[in-house]
């Protein structure tokens, strides 16, 4: 018999193998089930993760960082390129597959064309994603 205590529509679980940089090298081993939440009511974080690996990523977008522990993208959010040095992919090893994301879709306008990403520090889980970075994508689940 099958018991459901809870109904949880919010979120998807995914097998990540690896975050990689713009030239397909690993920069996280996932290997693991990744969350992605599904409705993300707000865009200051499209990922969260613990410290180590939200620096990797910020390295991996050429991210800066501002006086108040923020990350931005070195560059102008109106002249980011998809396929630019500004991206970082999801590779599933099974599916011999990756999905690039580009620094924008994880990024939000911010003063003077300033691209502010939506990285945050979560000790609790290893990585979690907002649906957002799959703008430019259809998904089928």
């Amino acid at each position: 018999m099958l018991i459901i205590k809870e109904l949880n529509f919010n979120k998807i679980v995914i097998f990540v193998d690896q975050v990689v940089n713009n030239k397909g090298e690993r920069i996280i081993n996932v290997g693991n089930n990744t969350e992605f939440e599904l409705y993300h009511s707000y865009e200051d974080t499209v990922i969260k993760g613990n410290a180590k690996n939200i620096e990797k990523i910020a390295k991996a977008l050429n991210a800066l960082v501002d006086d108040e522990e923020t990350y931005y993208l070195n560059e102008k959010c109106s002249e980011i390129k998809s396929e630019g040095k500004s991206t970082i992919g999801l590779k599933f090893k099974n599916s011999n597959t990756t999905i690039n994301v580009s620094g924008n879709d994880i990024a939000n306008y911010g003063y003077e064309d300033k691209c502010e990403l939506g990285l945050g520090i979560d000790g609790e889980n290893q990585l979690t994603f907002s649906s957002q970075i799959f703008t430019n994508y259809c998904v089928f689940i």
